[in-house]
C-alpha cells in the first residue's frame, strides 16, 4: 500500500508540473447564458506577443523652433558733462567766472550751473559759451557765468520749459564755499568747490566842485545805464507779457539803437506790454549780437549774456 501511496504523489507531483508548462483550464463566464463555461482554456501570459507600437514621428523643427525676435537698436546714450576747471577759483559776488568743460549744453541748448551752499541748498546761474572746439553740443568749451542771484525774495518766475509761473525760490549767494556742478540732460557731473569771498564796497568820491555849482532850481538830469538795469531781470519775458521787466528791456533795446524795429520801437516809447515792436526790436539785437536762434524771446540765453557783455 505505501508502495502505490508513492507512486500515485509522484503522478500527482508530474502532472501539476506539466500543468504549468501547458494549457490551463479556467473558469470562465458566459455573459449571455450566465453559466459557467468549463472548456475555455487560457493562454499563458508568457506565451503571448503583444503587438509593436508604431512609434510616433517626429515633430518638425519648424513647429518646435520659436522664431527669432529682432534686436531692439540701444539708444545713443547722452554724454555726461565735465567740468575742468573754474577761473579763478574765488570771487565776490556780482564777478564774472570762467567754466571749462565738455558737454555742458542742454536740450535747448542751454547752459546752467549748480552753486550748492554747505547747507544743501543751491543757485542755479545761466552760462553763456564763450568758446566752443566743436559745433555740436559737445567738445570743448568755455563758459562764462555771472556770480548773481537769478531772482529776488517774493518775485514771480517763468519756467524756462514749461511756461509755468511760480515763487523764486530765493537763495543767497552767501560767502563760503560751494559745490559747483551741472546736470544737462538730468545727468549730473563732476564737482568742483569754488569760494564766494565777501563784496568789498568802494567808498564814493563826489566832485564837490560841481555839487558847488548846482543851485535849488537845478534840477540835473540823472543818466540811466539801461544795460546795468535789464541785467537784474531774472524772468523770461515774451509776446503778451505787460510788467516793470517789459518796461527795463523796451528802455534797453531802445538806447542799443541797432537797426529800424529799434527805431520803430523808439517812436512807440517804453509800453511796458511785450507786442509785435519789441519782439522785431530784440530779434535784431539778438541776430547782431549773434545769439542763435533770434527768435524775439527774452529767455535764458540772452539774459546769460546780457550779464556777462553789460
Amino acid at each position: 500500500m505505501k508502495i502505490f501511496k508513492k507512486i500515485f504523489l509522484a503522478i500527482l507531483i508530474v502532472g501539476f508540473m506539466l500543468g504549468l508548462s501547458g494549457p490551463i483550464v479556467t473558469l470562465a463566464v458566459n455573459p449571455t447564458a450566465n453559466t459557467f463555461d468549463s472548456n475555455t482554456v487560457t493562454i499563458p501570459t508568457s506565451r503571448v506577443q503583444t503587438p509593436a507600437v508604431p512609434a510616433i514621428s517626429a515633430i518638425p523643427a519648424v513647429l518646435t523652433t520659436s522664431p527669432a525676435i529682432p534686436a531692439i537698436p540701444a539708444l545713443s546714450a547722452s554724454p555726461i558733462a565735465y567740468i575742468e576747471r573754474i577761473t579763478p577759483t574765488s570771487s565776490p559776488v556780482g564777478a564774472i567766472v570762467e567754466i571749462k568743460g565738455d558737454n555742458l549744453k542742454g536740450f535747448e541748448g542751454d547752459i546752467y550751473f549748480y552753486f550748492e551752499r554747505a547747507d544743501g541748498r543751491r543757485v542755479k546761474l545761466p552760462g553763456i559759451i564763450s568758446t566752443q572746439n566743436t559745433n555740436d553740443l559737445s567738445g570743448l568749451q568755455t563758459v562764462k557765468v555771472t556770480l548773481k542771484e537769478p531772482c529776488q525774495l517774493g518775485q514771480t518766475i517763468i519756467g524756462d520749459y514749461s511756461g509755468i509761473s511760480s515763487l523764486c525760490d530765493y537763495v543767497a549767494l552767501t560767502p563760503g564755499t560751494y559745490k559747483v556742478y551741472t546736470e544737462p540732460w538730468g545727468k549730473r557731473s563732476n564737482i568742483v568747490d569754488f569760494t564766494i569771498t565777501a563784496s568789498v564796497i568802494p567808498t564814493p568820491i563826489y566832485n564837490t566842485s560841481v555839487i558847488s555849482t548846482l543851485t535849488e532850481t537845478e534840477n540835473p538830469t540823472l543818466t540811466t545805464n539801461f544795460g546795468q538795469e535789464v541785467r537784474t531781470i531774472a524772468v523770461n519775458l515774451g509776446k503778451g507779457h505787460k510788467n516793470i521787466n517789459v518796461k527795463t528791456l523796451q528802455e534797453f533795446l531802445i538806447s542799443q539803437n541797432i537797426g529800424s524795429a529799434s527805431k520803430n520801437l523808439s517812436r512807440v516809447g517804453a509800453t511796458s506790454y511785450f507786442g509785435i515792436l519789441t519782439r522785431a526790436a530784440l530779434a535784431e539785437f539778438q541776430a547782431k549780437v549773434g545769439i542763435k536762434p533770434a527768435w524775439g524771446n527774452f529767455g535764458p540765453i540772452t539774459r546769460a549774456y546780457i550779464n556777462v557783455n553789460y
